[in-house]
């Protein structure tokens, strides 16, 4: 009887060392899966931080690009309808200046986003809606840059060579660049403002920055809806501990 016993005894001794190997084994992966769920959220909340940054300076900017817009909007609306008898007055010149010679220059501040993207770590956020709502506002941006790059290449191929022919841009250029004595030229000549060409290339690219402005409240749009996912995920890493 003593040979079964010990052979059962073995057995027990054996299958409860294995017990242990398993559970040690059990608990250094949990453990380690634990630490690196740990690390992978500190990493997710450092992330989520430096994008709200980006957003907000982003949102700032575009609403500054908005309003300059608007406001080049306003004057080639203005030059649209400019009646002959009104091409000598002073607003004409303020008109002008921003009408034909304002280009939208925006670039979004996005530099965190493009990180996750680059190094494979957008997994790294755990909110759907916010990778959706990233993505979203990603190609809201690309229509935006497609947008003023459609305006800057119609303003160098069609506007700029207009105006060179036609009136002396030292006026309006000349404190900018430092010339000397700006104050002394000769008032411009408006004159050319009621001619159908002129009138036509105002309406084209009044039609374009309209463009541009619609583009320009998609992005916004888009960019608010991604801060409010933001602020929803800063809430609950709070609640969370």
């Amino acid at each position: 009887m003593k040979g079964p016993e010990r052979v059962r005894g073995l057995t027990v001794r054996l299958a409860a060392e294995l017990a242990v190997i398993v559970l040690g084994v059990w608990i250094a992966l949990w453990a380690d899966g634990w630490a690196s769920g740990r690390s992978d959220r500190r990493t997710e909340a450092a992330r989520l931080e430096a994008l709200d940054q980006n957003i907000r300076r982003t949102l700032a900017a575009l609403a500054e690009e908005r309003e300059e817009t608007g406001r080049a909007i306003a004057a080639l609306r203005m030059l649209a309808t400019l009646p002959e008898d009104a091409v000598e007055g002073e607003d004409v010149g303020d008109d002008f200046l921003f009408g034909f010679l304002h280009v939208p220059l925006f670039s979004p501040e996005l530099n965190v986003y493009e990180d996750l993207l680059s190094s494979g770590e957008l997994g790294l956020l755990t909110d759907p809606e916010l990778r959706l709502g990233l993505s979203v506002m990603d190609a809201a941006f690309d229509r935006l840059a497609a947008a003023l790059e459609d305006l800057s290449t119609v303003q160098q191929l069609n506007v700029d060579p207009y105006l060179l022919e036609r009136i002396d841009l030292r006026p309006f250029l000349g404190g900018f660049l430092g010339l000397p004595d700006v104050d002394a030229l000769p008032a411009a000549d408006f004159g050319f403002l009621t001619s159908r060409e002129a009138r036509n290339l105002v309406l084209f690219k009044l039609d374009l920055m309209i463009q541009i402005d619609l583009a320009l409240e998609e992005a916004q749009e888009a960019s608010l809806g991604v801060a409010e996912r933001l602020g929803m995920g800063a809430e609950a890493s709070v609640a969370g501990g």
